[in-house]
């Protein structure tokens, strides 16, 4: 008898709609959509960045203590440097740049105290190495001068 009453039960023909889900054709169409939520392009107005470096290796002292320091900068307002957010959560950044405001001193190889008023914070783009670098602005843009034709 039990086995009469489960083949009745499985046998009946079943609306998903009606049972309060979604049909599978409604299923297979979301999941060719991906996840949907609200996308967010957002610019960098103001903020800080800090670098954790190894000042013993900057100073040219190879040794197997290392002296760990911290440089703390501020972005200049208003920098080219875009993110993406979506539902809320940070997910990437896009190729851009934001020029850093050194914040303190420490104890740094002389070109690169040189460099500190000068560094800029970049993104690159998928095809070079390397997801994010520092670089000397002075130094680029001196070589993009020598080299425009």
């Amino acid at each position: 008898m039990l086995v009469g009453v489960l083949w009745a039960l499985f046998s009946l023909p079943v609306n998903p709609a009606a049972a309060g889900g979604e049909s599978a054709a409604r299923l297979k169409q979301k999941n060719k959509q991906g996840p949907t939520g609200p996308l967010e392009k957002m610019m960098v107005t103001s903020g800080s960045v800090s670098m954790n470096l190894d000042l013993g290796r900057l100073n040219g002292v190879d040794s197997a203590m290392r002296k760990a320091g911290a440089l703390h900068f501020t972005v200049q307002p208003n920098s080219f440097f875009t993110i993406l957010v979506f539902n809320n959560l940070l997910r990437a950044a896009e190729p851009g740049s934001m020029q850093l405001i050194g914040q303190g001193t420490a104890s740094l190889p002389a070109r690169l105290s040189a460099s500190l008023g000068q560094l800029v914070l970049e993104k690159t783009p998928r095809d070079v190495s390397g997801d994010m670098i520092v670089r000397d602005e002075a130094q680029r843009c001196n070589r993009s001068r020598s080299h425009s034709w």
